[in-house]
């Protein structure tokens, strides 16, 4: 028998309890024991019964991946004792929660896990892509020229496994068919809303609505079932588990896993394979170590693992890659619906003492408080370290701050120590990114934007000139969109463009969805960091349409 030791102590009633997983290897095993349970239902309570549970609960029993979940208070269980032989045993497991924001100071290789990911924004340096408002990722994956030969996903259903939704947003609510939350810690204002944010972008990129802004997911006619089965403390791999036996009841088209570790769990491998067999297309995040070593649930057999490339179609730095990486699809600076009023969007008008107003582009930083038409002189500040705020009078006045050496919080606060009025951050690179201004997402008192490299080093030009001054009209306001990267927004480029294939031909087996994915997939370099190469919407649905 096999046990895994990674032990995850839950609240219970009165007393600490650790989960396990059961799962059966012989089918008539698991009905007789379920079977069991089901007799012993009382008042819908799962009771204990006889060996091999003897004084232990069962939560619940897994139908769909022959799977039992039990819970012991006892500090030592000797998992030997009873079982059958053809089961296996292992403990929970939870895969590290999302995180929203990472500063600057950290570096790629410090992330470790598919759900970890950046806050960007930007314009596509490519003038390839078509309508304005158009996420890049959607049309470089050429979604566009995909549902000029189909219905848009029409007739295909997508599950989507993450930290839960906004049913109410504009770009998903009318693409919710249902949700459901396995995590039940008493979330409001209801079970399976997203706090994090994760889910709802995820959601976004493979079927958000198409919007008169220009904005849609990849398979904009597609359904949703979401499955929240994480929250800040992290993602059971039993709450997986649960939601992979969902999706097989619910007989989805498509499973998006945006989530993991570098931690495999046998009951996550187990069910996978169960959902590939019951016909289920299931495609994961590689991860964003940046390492030559694809994450899990990626590289289990039968899950096609996605990695990430950035605006230039080069590998994205935090995108890990190995054997298992089938194909690589847009993973940065990658625009998509977050929980309504949780984004944050900045307007911005330069002048000068002898010019009039310039519109230039700007971000907004989380944490940013929201500001209309505020305008202020600006003092530079170089790298917003504590001496470069010592011998002038930043108070009621914009700092300008470039990008580097000490993290986005770090200038912040250093900012807020000489009461400012605003910071206005300058990226040290063409494009615009931003992130959190503070480290514990709180409201700020100050306005807090980013401009481009050129803008900064036009206003550092004329600051240095002396001869005029420089000041800035900002307004901040509370948006519905942001843009974030990683291969959490790689993987659901490629589950949109899979459940595009589903409803061109739903007869096509999860194999022969790899298989068309990966044939018609444009080729980069180098091939062992993308697999196959970039996703083709266009030639993929094209390809399943052919099949007879």
């Amino acid at each position: 028998m096999k046990i895994i030791l990674a032990a995850v102590m839950l609240y219970a009633g009165n007393s600490f309890a650790t989960r396990y997983a059961v799962i059966f290897k012989d089918v008539q095993n698991f009905n007789q024991l379920h079977s069991q349970w089901v007799l012993n239902d009382v008042g819908g309570l799962k009771k204990t019964f006889a060996s091999p549970f003897s004084d232990y609960q069962i939560q619940a029993s897994l139908v769909h991946v022959q799977t039992m979940v039990i819970s012991t208070s006892r500090p030592h269980w000797n998992t030997g004792s009873g079982f059958p032989s053809t089961v296996v045993v292992e403990k929970e497991y939870f895969h590290p929660a999302p995180e929203l924001f990472r500063n600057e100071s950290l570096t790629p290789h410090e992330f470790s896990s598919a759900w970890k990911f950046l806050s960007t924004s930007g314009r596509a340096k490519s003038q390839t892509f078509a309508a304005a408002g158009v996420p890049w990722g959607v049309a470089a994956v050429r979604a566009p020229e995909a549902w000029a030969l189909g219905d848009k996903g029409l007739g295909s259903r997508v599950m989507v496994l993450d930290t839960g939704i906004d049913q109410f947003h504009p770009a998903i609510e009318g693409q919710m068919e249902e949700m459901k939350d396995f995590v039940g810690d008493g979330n409001t204002p209801y079970p399976a809303a997203d706090h994090l944010g994760h889910g709802t972008h995820v959601s976004g990129i493979i079927l958000g609505r198409e919007l008169s802004s220009g904005f849609s997911g990849v398979a904009p006619l597609s359904m949703l079932l979401i499955g929240r089965v994480c929250s800040e403390n992290g993602c059971s791999s039993i709450h997986v588990t649960e939601g992979i036996n969902w999706a097989i009841e619910k007989k989805v088209d498509v499973l998006n896993l945006s989530l993991g570790s570098d931690v495999q769990t046998s009951v996550e491998k187990e069910a996978l394979a169960r959902a590939e067999a019951a016909g289920v297309i299931v495609v994961a995040a590689s991860g964003n170590g940046g390492k030559n070593s694809v994450g899990f649930p990626a590289a289990f057999p039968g899950v096609l693992a996605v990695g990430a490339i950035d605006l230039n179609f080069k590998r994205a730095s935090f995108s890990q890659w190995g054997p298992e990486l089938a194909v690589v699809a847009p993973g940065v600076e990658i625009r998509s619906s977050v929980p309504k009023g949780t984004g944050c969007r900045a307007e911005a008008r330069l002048s000068t003492s002898s010019s009039s107003e310039e519109v230039v582009s700007a971000t907004c930083f989380l944490g940013s408080s929201f500001q209309k038409d505020l305008q202020k002189e600006i003092i530079p500040a170089g790298f917003g370290k504590p001496n470069e705020f010592s011998g002038q009078d930043f108070t009621g006045h914009f700092a300008l701050i470039n990008r580097g050496e000490i993290s986005f919080t770090e200038k912040v606060s250093n900012a807020l120590a000489a009461h400012v009025a605003g910071v206005i951050l300058v990226n040290n690179q063409p494009g615009l990114l931003t992130g959190g201004a503070t480290d514990d997402g709180s409201l700020l008192s100050i306005p807090v934007i980013m401009l481009e490299q050129v803008v900064g080093e036009k206003i550092e030009a004329q600051l240095a000139q002396g001869k005029q001054s420089v000041s800035i009209k900002i307004q901040t306001s509370a948006d519905d969109y942001s843009s974030f990267s990683g291969t959490s927004m790689a993987c659901p480029h490629v589950s949109g463009t899979m459940a595009l294939i589903r409803s061109a031909k739903k007869s096509i087996s999860p194999e022969q969805a790899r298989n068309i994915l990966k044939s018609t997939a444009t080729p980069l370099n180098p091939s062992e960091e993308s697999g196959a190469g970039l996703i083709n919407a266009e030639k993929a649905v094209a390809k399943a349409l052919e099949i007879r």
